[in-house]
Order: C-alpha cells, then structure tokens, then sequence
C-alpha cells in the first residue's frame, strides 16, 4: 500500500492511501486523521487551461460523510484544507517561474479547490 503522512499547521497528522493514478491525476483515500470526517475519497487532477493553453488548472474534489460535527462544518473544514493545497501548489509554481526567469508575471497554474459531496 502506497501512502503518506501529512503535518498540518497545528501539528495534526493526516494518513493517506494512494487509491488510483493516471497521466494527470490520483485518487486517495484517509485513512486516519484528525478531521471530522469519515468515508474520506478524493480526486486531484491537473488539465489544460481551454482558455489559456499555457495555464493549468487543478480540480480537487472530494466525497465524505461528517463525523462528530454538522455537514456543514465537515464541508467548511475540507474546503479550507483542499483551498489551501491549492493556494500552496500555485505558490510553488509561481516561485519555479521567477526562478526559471521567464519575466512574463504570469501564473503557471490556477485552481480550485472545493470540497464537493456526491
């Protein structure tokens, strides 16, 4: 079994398993974490941007059921933790850019990050 933990800010840790790859994308899954969720299954993929071909743009979606708080709570929580995967992605990619020196100021990849339920 493919996975790996992640430390959030606070400390927490999260444990993923790999559950699926292609070209552009992989599934995981929770297997033990903090968050107030449960039946925890996500989709992370990367595509061309249809407007822009020299943009991507990052899908994230995720399907869980709420575990000790309202839904509403458990999907507030995923949707900030999926934001700021995203919003640390294009970090990353806006420093490769001004690292590589191109000078164009414009942003290699954009997102969204929503916590979606079936």
């Amino acid at each position: 079994m493919t996975s790996r933990t992640l430390t959030l800010k606070d400390g927490s840790k999260i444990r993923e398993k790999l559950t699926g790859t292609e070209e552009t994308s992989y599934s995981y899954a929770i297997v033990e974490s903090p968050l107030p969720v449960k039946n925890y299954k996500a989709t992370l993929s990367v595509e061309e941007d249809e407007d822009s071909p020299d943009r991507s743009e990052i899908h994230w979606e995720a399907t869980f059921d709420a575990q000790g708080t309202s839904e509403e709570d458990a999907n507030k929580k995923i949707a900030e933790i999926l934001e700021a995967g995203v919003a640390g992605m294009k970090k990353v990619a806006i420093e490769y850019e001004i690292q590589k020196g191109d000078g164009s100021g414009e942003v290699p990849s954009s997102g969204d990050g929503t916590a979606k339920r079936p």
